[in-house]
């Protein structure tokens, strides 16, 4: 909430931005005495400062001139940063993907899980050779590679995950994915997802399927856990094991990417429901809505590619401020726990 407020000298008249603690941890269930937060020493949170620490005010439930006798100590609640940290964290102590001998298979040394998008874990790890590139390793089982349509061909595309290396290990597949930073699960509903940000990730998406469908290979698990960005604001799509194999490439299937399109703009989907968007800053777009229309029935990609939505100058660079404040926000909440997301 944009205020002003005397500051030092020289800055009597330049704007802040207050953020208001008062309910920082209303959707956090905590155990025993009621808790108030608020910044300890009374000031407010200005732009690109942090915050203070932030301690928990019992209220007082009698008189203060009433005699009563001592209450017994209670247990202390977690404290909200504690909470939040376990819930935002995509790191994990407990390896997802365990095996002792990969770095010698991948020439790389293995560093940590990560989770992106929804339950989609990847090991990261860097390349030993002089690149030092960074990896996203992930395995399947030996039933899981009769499915992988892709593994046949040779995919190379700017919007496509890199495929940078496969190794089979016992009974285990794995294959080493070029390093991407976030899914787009972490920049759904973004107050800064404006109508040309979300034509410059459909854009890059559309170009990624029209490669795909190239390659007679169809993305039937498209979503915003399975599509990349990039602090570059590059978009990538990633889950490949969806893809199947296509005879005709006349049509494809839009209902991928409607879920996808719904997803990203409104925060979530629900299958089978005829959902509105909710997203206040796309709601009165009508070259958004005229697109999202469209995408009821099987079509052709290049008719897609030219919709109104996408003559308007979408480039990735516009993406960055969105993916920066992602990765912001994120780090920020750790410390200090905002009201919603």
């Amino acid at each position: 909430m944009p205020s002003s407020r005397a500051g030092r000298a020289g800055s009597e008249n330049r704007p802040v931005t207050v953020i208001d603690f008062a309910k920082i941890d209303a959707d956090v269930e905590q155990p025993g005495a009621k808790a108030i937060y608020q910044p300890s020493d009374g000031q407010r949170i200005r732009r690109g400062v942090q915050g203070p620490i932030l301690k928990p005010l019992v209220e007082e439930t009698t008189s203060p001139h009433q005699h009563t006798a001592s209450p017994a100590p209670k247990a202390h609640a977690p404290s909200v940063s504690r909470t939040r940290l376990a819930k935002l964290s995509t790191i994990t102590a407990q390896p997802v993907i365990h095996l002792p001998s990969l770095s010698k298979s991948l020439d790389c040394e293995t560093l940590f899980d990560l989770k992106l998008g929804k339950d989609r874990w990847f090991l990261v790890a860097q390349s030993t050779a002089k690149d030092s590139r960074l990896l996203l390793v992930q395995k399947f089982t030996r039933p899981e590679i009769k499915n992988l349509s892709f593994l046949g061909k040779s995919l190379n595309h700017k919007n496509i995950a890199a495929k940078i290396k496969a190794v089979e290990q016992d009974d285990v597949f794995v294959i080493a994915w070029e390093f991407m930073p976030m899914s787009l699960k972490q920049v759904v509903r973004s107050p800064f997802l404006t109508e040309l940000k979300v034509a410059s990730i459909l854009g890059q998406v559309l170009e990624g399927l029209q490669y795909l469908y190239s390659q007679k290979l169809e993305h039937a698990g498209l979503s915003c856990s399975t599509v990349l960005i990039d602090s570059a604001g590059v978009v990538k799509i990633g889950g490949l094991e969806h893809c199947r194999h296509i005879e005709s490439t006349e049509s494809f299937d839009t209902k991928p990417l409607k879920r996808l399109t719904i997803e990203l703009v409104n925060g979530s989907y629900i299958d089978g429901v005829n959902c509105s968007i909710t997203n206040p800053t796309l709601q009165e777009s009508g070259r958004f809505l005229n697109f999202l229309a469209g995408l009821d029935a099987r079509c052709n990609i290049s008719d897609l590619q030219t919709h109104e939505l996408f003559c308007q100058k979408w480039t990735p660079e516009s993406l960055r401020g969105l993916v920066s404040f992602a990765n912001y926000f994120t780090l920020w909440s750790r410390e200090c726990p905002p009201e919603s997301v």
